[in-house]
């Protein structure tokens, strides 16, 4: 298994047991994600709290078409559409990986990515 598995399976399984107070709890992973996707996280996850669905969420971070994530963003958006940068499409599209990023930022926008920037 090489670095770029290796570091995506533990953003997504990375949970932890650690005790706090006498009690166990569970910690989610601090989250090794490059600032590109970061950013994308941030900036859409926000809208879920004014009504768009989590897959919406999903759809617009991943941006595979990325007229349309544009288009329907822009339906109920308050600013400009965030685009998706060359970093992050090649981040997106590695090979082997796809569908493992997709549930890094699942789990991101449901946990945080775990650094200090988490509202």
């Amino acid at each position: 298994m090489n670095n770029s598995t290796k570091k995506s399976f533990n953003n997504v399984y990375g949970f932890k047991i650690v005790e706090e107070n006498g009690k166990n709890k569970i910690q989610s992973p601090k989250m090794d994600l490059p600032d590109c996707v970061k950013e994308r996280i941030k900036f859409f996850g926000k809208y879920s709290e004014d009504g768009l669905s989590f897959s919406g969420c999903i759809d617009l971070i991943m941006a595979e078409d990325e007229e349309k994530a544009k288009k329907e963003f822009e339906i109920g958006a308050y600013e400009d559409y965030l685009s998706a940068s060359e970093e992050f499409k090649q981040w997106r599209d590695e090979i082997a990986l796809r569908n493992l990023h997709q549930m890094e930022i699942a789990v991101a926008l449901i946990y945080g990515t775990g650094d200090d920037s988490d509202e």
